[in-house]
C-alpha cells in the first residue's frame, strides 16, 4: 500500500443527533475532501448536521479509502481546482449554500521543494473556486481555511497570538497562506462573497501524513513495534512548543464558524495550550508501551524554529461557544492506533 493511505474505510456515519452543535442544513461543498482535515470535516457534516455534502477530490482511490460510503447525502466529485471548466461544473453540480475551502498543499518542508506548486495549490486553486462561486450567483457562505504559519516569527512577549498579530512567515507555505487568506478577504470586499477566514494552529489526529511531527513519530514507533526498525526514534528539535488541537475539534470549529462567524472577519482556531514536541514523544511512547532510544537527527532540525506558538482563541469562543473536547492523550492514542494499522498494511518497498 502506498505510504500515507488508509487501509480501511471509516465506519458509516450515524444519523444527525437530536441536539447538534450547529444548525447547518442545506448543501455543503468541501474542497480537499480526501485530505486530512477535509475527510474529518465530511464525516462531521454527515454525522452532526443535516447537510448534503459534495466532496471535491483529486484521487477517487484515496477518497474511497478515507471518506464514508456514498449515499443520498454524499457525492464525491473528482476535479482539478486549477481547471476553471472543471470547477464551474463542480459548483453547478453542488449548488452549495456553504463552501468549505480546505484544498491545498499543507507541508512546510515540501513548500521549499516545490514553491510554485504550493502557490498553485493554495492560492490559484482557491481563486478559481471563488470565481466560480461568484459566477454561480448563489452567494454561499464560505470558510477559507488559513494557517497560523502565516504568523511565522512570534516573540515571547506577543503570546498568546491574537488575530491582530503581524504576519512574519518563515517559509513559502506560510507566504502562500497569507496570500490565500487575503485573497479570500478581497472576494468579500470586492465581490460581496460572505467569506469567513479561519487561522488554524497545529492539528493532529488519525489519517495525518507522516510529513507532520506527531505522525512522523507515530509511524517510526509503529515500525519499531512491527519489528521493521531498530528501537531508535530519530527526531529533530524537541523543545519547540506548539498549540496542538485534535483535528476533530478543528473541523467542528470550522462548521461553527461558517454558521456563526461574521463574514469578513478572521478567527484563530486552536486550544490555547502549548505543548512541546517532547510532550508528543512522551504521550506516544505511553500509548505504544514501547521503550526506545531517542536520538536527534541533524537533518530533521529546522533552520528556523520559533520557540513557542500559542493561540488566543477568545474571538472564536465568543462567536461560537466552541471549546476543544478531545483530550490530548486520547488524540495521541488514536494517532498511535491509526499508524499501527497503516504500518501493518505498508510494503517495505
Amino acid at each position: 500500500m502506498r505510504r500515507g493511505s488508509a487501509p480501511t474505510r471509516p465506519r458509516p456515519c450515524a444519523p444527525p443527533p437530536a441536539s447538534p452543535d450547529t444548525d447547518l442544513n442545506g448543501r455543503a461543498l468541501v474542497t480537499g475532501a480526501s485530505g486530512f482535515a477535509g475527510s474529518h470535516l465530511v464525516a462531521y457534516l454527515l454525522a452532526e448536521t443535516a447537510c448534503a455534502v459534495t466532496a471535491q477530490v483529486r484521487s477517487p482511490e484515496r477518497a474511497q479509502a478515507v471518506l464514508p460510503p456514498l449515499g443520498p447525502r454524499l457525492a464525491v466529485v473528482p476535479a482539478e481546482l486549477t481547471d476553471r471548466a472543471a470547477v464551474a461544473r463542480l459548483v453547478a453540480e453542488a449548488t452549495p449554500n456553504y463552501a468549505f475551502l480546505l484544498a491545498g498543499q499543507p507541508a512546510t518542508a515540501r513548500s521549499w521543494e516545490m514553491p510554485e506548486e504550493t502557490f498553485r495549490a493554495n492560492v490559484l486553486a482557491q481563486m478559481v473556486v471563488l470565481d466560480a462561486l461568484v459566477a454561480g450567483g448563489r452567494q454561499p457562505r464560505v470558510l477559507a481555511a488559513g494557517s497560523a504559519d502565516a504568523y511565522g516569527l512570534v516573540r515571547p512577549e506577543e503570546l498568546p497570538i491574537a488575530e491582530s498579530q503581524p504576519f512574519r512567515p518563515t517559509n513559502p507555505y506560510g507566504v502562500s497562506k497569507v496570500a490565500q487568506e487575503l485573497m479570500g478577504q478581497v472576494y468579500f470586499v470586492s465581490r460581496g462573497l460572505p467569506v469567513v477566514r479561519a487561522r488554524a494552529f497545529n492539528h493532529l489526529g488519525p489519517r495525518q501524513s507522516a510529513d507532520f511531527v506527531a505522525s512522523a513519530i507515530a509511524r517510526q514507533l509503529a515500525r519499531i513495534a512491527a519489528g521493521r526498525a531498530e528501537p531508535v526514534l530519530r527526531v529533530g528539535n524537541t523543545s519547540p512548543r506548539r498549540d496542538f488541537t485534535d483535528v476533530r475539534d478543528v473541523v467542528r470549529a470550522y462548521a461553527l464558524l461558517l454558521e456563526r462567524g461574521t463574514p469578513g472577519e478572521v478567527y484563530n482556531v486552536g486550544s490555547g495550550v502549548a505543548r512541546s514536541v517532547q510532550d508528543l514523544i512522551a504521550g506516544l511512547l505511553d500509548a505504544s508501551g514501547l521503550a526506545v532510544r531517542v536520538e536527534q537527527a541533524p537533518e530533521l532540525v529546522r533552520p528556523v524554529d520559533v520557540p513557542e506558538m500559542r493561540c488566543d482563541n477568545r474571538k472564536l469562543v465568543a462567536a461560537t461557544g466552541w471549546a476543544p473536547r478531545v483530550p490530548f492523550a486520547e488524540t495521541l492514542h488514536d494517532v498511535w492506533l491509526d499508524w499501527r494499522e497503516r504500518v501493518a498494511h505498508e510494503s517495505d518497498g
